[in-house]
């Protein structure tokens, strides 16, 4: 599969998953970073979930555990097993191929932004700049109080 292709990749448990062939029984992980297809590594193009152990704080101050909840709604948006379409992008720097993914005609990624439990990653890209302002003005999702972005709080769990 070349840049620009497309390909077919079935959803697991967890925000950002493995590839799970069609006859393989699931591997029991719900802590996935990243979608596989087979050997390559895929991440999605222009946005920047929390990561599942990382928290925020709500409306009330009080801390949630953001990443799993981020990770939930994918879930809920997407049923396990269905058939989601990807084209590769780019490469970037870590050898994982960049995608965009579409599930019924809508774009994973913009949907994740618009409900506010992802942030789009203006170094990459610029396309989900307006999906976000969106959740923020609505208070939807990490928007509900305060959080880290996930890039600062992954540089500062490095440092422990």
């Amino acid at each position: 599969m070349g840049v620009g292709d497309c390909s077919t990749i079935d959803l697991c448990a967890g925000f950002l998953c493995r590839y799970r062939h069609q006859n393989a029984e699931g591997d029991g992980h719900h802590r996935c970073r990243f979608l596989r297809a087979g050997d390559l590594r895929l991440r999605l193009h222009g946005i920047d979930a929390p990561e599942l152990r990382q928290t925020c704080l709500d409306k009330a101050s009080q801390p949630y555990r953001c990443g799993q909840e981020a990770a939930d709604f994918l879930r809920s948006m997407i049923e396990i097993g269905a058939e989601i379409q990807c084209q590769h992008l780019d490469t970037d720097r870590y050898k994982r191929w960049v995608v965009k993914c579409f599930h019924n005609g809508e774009d994973i990624g913009e949907a994740v932004v618009r409900a506010g439990w992802a942030l789009a990653y203006r170094r990459y890209a610029k396309d989900y700049i307006e999906a976000e302002n969106q959740a923020e003005r609505a208070g939807r999702g990490i928007w509900q109080g305060s959080f880290t972005r996930p890039e600062i709080w992954r540089r500062e769990q490095r440092k422990k």
